[in-house]
């Protein structure tokens, strides 16, 4: 299950999986356990504890939409400059593309920029929209939530079938 957790988080937000992916997932289980619970909001309960979890990941999203739309600002700062001046520097065209947890500076764990030449994900495309912070934490959580349960089930079942066809897991094998 952590691995199409991190698989999920990578395609949603470009987080490679290390403490802050490893936080979000730990919350993410707790959020889950909420939803098969009675809705008896209690503190030390499940769903309590669920709806704890669920604020916690919202945070932990929205200061990465907010750190991410900061960036492309700057980003889009630094294109402009480049075409007013003849500055060809390869730092001008890079972009912010997602977290990493190599950071020990005081940050917010993960929140450390890694840039590479394009951003292709989930939020990346949902930033260049007209959406509120909160529009998109939902819309990543949604997601996240949707994804994370859909994956596992299909991995699981595509196991299951390869066990049950020697000759089809033979052929991938080949491959």
């Amino acid at each position: 299950m952590q691995i199409t957790f991190n698989l999920s988080v990578r395609q949603l937000l470009s987080a490679d999986p290390g403490l802050w992916t490893e936080r979000l997932r730990q919350q993410y289980l707790l959020l889950i356990d909420g939803f098969f619970s009675l809705p008896i909001n209690l503190p030390g309960t499940t769903y309590n504890k669920a709806l704890q979890a669920r604020a916690a990941i919202m945070k932990s999203i929205k200061q990465l939409v907010i750190k991410r739309r900061e960036d492309m600002a700057t980003a889009r700062g630094l294109h402009h400059h480049h075409h007013h001046h003849v500055d060809s520097s390869p730092s001008c065209e890079k972009k912010y593309n997602g977290i990493r947890d190599d950071d020990d500076d005081g940050e917010e764990p993960g929140m450390k920029q890694r840039y590479t030449e394009s951003r292709e994900d989930l939020l990346g495309a949902l930033l260049e929209k007209k959406m509120s912070d909160e529009q998109i934490v939902d819309m990543v959580i949604s997601l996240l939530v949707a994804g994370y349960e859909t994956t596992s089930i299909i991995m699981t079942l595509a196991v299951k079938f390869l066990a049950d066809c020697p000759k089809a897991l033979e052929q991938l094998q080949v491959c």
